[in-house]
């Protein structure tokens, strides 16, 4: 039997909350924040004479993946800009209504909630543009350009996996009634596809399941699935592989599991958390970093307000606080801006900060080339690219 569009009322609940998750998920962001200021020296900014205006409400998203260029998404389509100059390198046009933009080292992957087309590029452009039939509920892209994207079509939900040529090479149609899926990834290599499984039947309990893609690999596992994780009692809304390991956020804990040729799914070591999470960010495959928010009831939990740096198999390489509530988060691929109102902070992918900014007015976006020399600044119908100086 296939999960239909109008679930059994017990399993209600369980969708809007998965439905909630997976907004913020495809935003690679968990609830609110938090973060603290220090009387330390903050960086002055110079302008280089690169602006650019868009609409009110063209929903500019931005993403720095080297030290001299960035991708800028709108409802009209993504554009690749040489910082230095303000140059556009290469443009591609499409129509959105809210369009996300994800990333994985060099590559983004463009798409919405609802829509039916999702666009994967490379710094030399437009990579593929994959059509699927119903409305994506989901999707991420890994470091070599596949792309993973869940579907819920007329009579059921599907999950897919898109090579880096746009042709679909995994495609899972989910059976079970009341069982849903919420997240995906897919490994560097493009072997191995996790999927995040919401069981509404048992109070929102998950798991994850682990599936070869190459069919040779798979032929002796009953659905391609060679492992699988359960997760009572939780929600595992964001999944995301780091090189030879895998990372899963839920609301009770983080894990990371780690892989190898002969055995597969290898270790799974998860912590409790005892903080709200309120925003994640990935360095590539390096690493990430976790902001923490409230403390949770009868927790001890960390200050609210601190970021956790970690390698890509879950070891703490830093840790920093700042002492207010964040209210973002943006990531490149070596480093972090977080804001707290109108002071922004950059930090690296170990938790060392780079330079401490107080503007005069508000930003919707503040992303940080890799060097950390050269800054986006965006508000809602501008945005500028600022010089730090020394």
């Amino acid at each position: 039997m296939w999960p239909t569009l109008k679930p059994r009322r017990s399993a209600v609940a369980a969708l809007a909350v998965a439905a909630f998750i997976l907004a913020f998920m495809n935003r690679q962001t968990i609830m609110k924040g938090v973060i603290s200021v220090n009387a330390e020296k903050y960086a002055e900014f110079y302008e280089t004479g690169v602006k650019f205006s868009y609409g009110y409400d063209a929903a500019p998203s931005f993403y720095s993946n080297s030290d001299a260029n960035f991708y800028f998404c709108t409802r009209n389509g993504v554009k690749y800009i040489n910082a230095a100059t303000g140059e556009t390198v290469w443009e591609d046009v499409f129509t959105m209504n809210a369009p996300e933009l994800l990333y994985a080292g060099d590559y983004v992957i463009a798409g919405e909630i609802g829509g039916g087309t999702a666009f994967v590029y490379s710094p030399e452009g437009r990579l593929y543009e994959y059509r699927f039939p119903g409305a994506a509920m989901s999707f991420g892209v890994n470091s070599s350009g596949y792309s993973v994207i869940i579907i819920k079509t007329d009579d059921a939900y599907e999950t897919r996996v898109i090579n880096d040529y746009g042709l679909c090479v995994w495609q899972f149609r989910h059976k079970d009634a009341n069982i849903y899926p919420v997240s995906a990834a897919v490994s560097p290599d493009g072997r191995i596809v996790a999927v995040s499984m919401l069981d509404a039947n048992s109070f929102l309990s998950s798991s994850v399941f682990f599936a070869y893609i190459n069919s040779e690999e798979a032929k002796s596992y009953n659905d391609t699935i060679f492992a699988s994780i359960p997760k009572d009692n939780q929600i595992v809304a964001l999944t995301r592989f780091l090189g030879e390991s895998f990372f899963c956020l839920s609301n009770a804990e983080t894990g990371v599991s780690r892989f190898d040729a002969e055995t597969g799914l290898r270790t799974n070591d998860a912590a409790p958390i005892e903080n709200t999470i309120d925003f994640a960010g990935f360095f590539g495959d390096k690493g990430y970093a976790l902001c923490y928010g409230d403390v949770l009831p009868d927790k001890d939990g960390r200050p609210p307000g601190s970021l956790a740096f970690f390698s890509a198999s879950g070891a703490l390489l830093g840790e920093w606080e700042a002492g207010m509530k964040a209210t973002y988060l943006s990531c490149s691929k070596n480093s972090v801006v977080v804001g707290t109102n109108r002071r922004y902070f950059a930090l690296d992918s170990r938790g060392k900060v780079l330079w401490r900014y107080a503007a005069s007015r508000d930003y919707k976006h503040v992303v940080c080339s890799n060097n950390g020399a050269l800054v986006i600044f965006a508000s809602s119908t501008e945005a500028a690219i600022m010089k730090r100086g020394k």
